[in-house]
């Protein structure tokens, strides 16, 4: 195990041939378990992509009505659309294949930085889309030792697909040596949170990129899948969980899982230097987004709260900065008058938002998964979520592949080289 070095002292950007990249919203409706029969709201269209909510529960469950329904139920029928809706039956294979999760692995082995974030209130199914349920993840910190990978179950949430799906790709690619590590934290009452190795809360710093980053955060090396699944594990067993009204196994803090990809190409032969890539996918666990009241929160529950309440208030107002940014152009208009200027987005206004600076309208591919429960008494948090999700998805991103100073050098002498070629022959 070891501690982070300063990457930002020899890494460098490379802007990729991608001139931007909205950030993908996909939706899951968890199913109803517990609470079969309770009137439910929240229809899902045939297509994959539409998705109804309906604050009288008057269309019932019929799917197959609902787009023929939608025009004219009135003003007590909402509808929505995003890259992808996953209905109530949808499995942790099916959800990981279709919404988007490979794209975004694909992209931090090819030199970027991807993040993907679950969010929904408490009992919408964030934890358990993103780390499996809660017996899974009970066994699996019990058992995590270094040696050989255990298999995929069935019920295996967004981390465990990811790390098997990174090293599966990892050995497909010939020509590329590949070194991986990985970190995991929670930002619990806004101090962060080293889940490998627990202890007093952890600074975050700015870097010298403008940036953000935590300091003396453990970073393990992962030298095969059991390494990295060693991490989950670990990460899952110390982290801060508490009991409330809506939810007896709730998440009381943000989680982060971090796995930084280093990719060096093999010699060609050519004699010209090996290219390397620094590309890093993280996977974010927010806490619930519910109003107090709900919770019925006292003590240190109502502390918990009110933190994770401010966090996601400050998140809230990035993604409204952002999204009205991305309608009307880097400058805002005032209303007072006809002058324009510069957006200010609050990345400083909780520890949370500062490390997802980079995610939401920096460098990176970004998928927010919104988490809904399907039942009409969560109404009012459903229709919540899916705002926060219509204006997440309105955020343009510049996506950047993180290359060495000196591999960036010599690309762009190399372009010079071949545009002053090619004038030449003209």
């Amino acid at each position: 195990m070891s501690r982070p070095s300063s990457r930002a002292s020899f890494v460098s950007e490379a802007t990729s041939s991608i001139t931007g990249s909205r950030v993908r919203v996909a939706v899951r409706v968890r199913p109803p378990l517990d609470r079969a029969g309770a009137p439910e709201g929240i229809i899902c269209g045939d297509d994959g992509h539409t998705l109804m909510l309906d604050l009288d529960g008057s269309a019932g469950a019929d799917a197959g009505n609902a787009a023929a329904s939608w025009a004219v139920r009135g003003p007590r029928v909402r509808s929505f659309n995003f890259d992808s809706v996953h209905d109530r039956p949808t499995t942790q294979a099916e959800l990981f294949d279709g919404c988007g999760m490979c794209e975004m692995l694909d992209a931090a082995l090819d030199g970027y930085t991807s993040t993907v974030f679950a969010y929904g209130q408490t009992g919408s199914g964030k934890t358990y889309t993103v780390s499996g349920p809660t017996a899974t993840r009970a066994t699996s910190s019990v058992s995590a030792m270094p040696g050989n990978a255990d298999p995929l179950p069935a019920s295996a949430g967004l981390m465990q697909r990811a790390a098997h799906y990174l090293y599966e790709a990892i050995g497909r690619r010939s020509g590329v040596q590949h070194t991986v590590r990985a970190t995991y934290l929670e930002i619990y009452n806004e101090q962060v949170v080293d889940l490998i190795e627990p202890g007093a809360p952890l600074s975050v710093r700015g870097s010298v990129n403008g940036g953000f980053y935590v300091e003396d955060l453990s970073v393990v090396q992962c030298r095969g899948l059991r390494d990295l699944q060693y991490v989950i594990a670990k990460g899952l067993e110390h982290r801060s969980r508490g009991v409330h009204q809506m939810n007896l196994d709730s998440s009381r803090s943000h989680a982060i899982f971090s796995v930084y990809i280093d990719a060096l190409d093999d010699d060609d032969g050519t004699g010209r230097p090996a290219a390397a890539r620094y590309g890093k996918i993280s996977l974010l666990d927010l806490a619930g987004s519910e109003n107090v009241r709900s919770t019925q929160s006292h003590g240190t529950g109502l502390k918990e709260a009110g933190s994770i309440n401010k966090s996601l208030f400050a998140l809230g107002q990035v993604i409204k900065a952002l999204a009205l940014e991305a309608r009307n152009g880097p400058e805002s208009r005032q209303p007072s008058g006809l002058a324009r200027v510069p957006a200010h987005v609050p990345y400083r206004d909780s520890t949370l938002t500062k490390l997802l600076a980079d995610s939401l309208g920096g460098s990176a591919h970004t998928l927010m998964i919104a988490c809904c429960s399907p039942f009409l008494a969560y109404a009012d948090e459903s229709i919540r979520t899916l705002h926060y999700a219509c204006s997440a998805g309105a955020i343009r991103n510049k996506p950047v592949v993180k290359l060495d100073p000196q591999d960036q050098l010599i690309l762009r002498l190399r372009d010079e080289v071949a545009t002053f070629k090619a004038k030449l022959r003209r």
